[in-house]
């Protein structure tokens, strides 16, 4: 799965694309945990589920 992470310069992160599931999704949660960054926003790039997924979970 293709996820990015576009940190903000203060303490803040743009997701884009959350991947296929919940699991995906905590797992792009827990990154930007063990970083102390919070998620300000979320990019999905297209409506297939490998790229939206994880949506409802960030």
């Amino acid at each position: 799965m293709n996820s990015l992470v576009v940190e903000d310069g203060r303490g803040g992160a743009l997701l884009v694309d959350t991947g296929l599931d919940d699991g995906h999704a905590r797992k792009l949660l827990r990154g930007l945990t063990e970083r102390n960054l919070t998620p300000t926003g979320i990019l999905n790039t297209h409506s297939h589920a490998d790229h939206h997924g994880g949506t409802r979970s960030s």
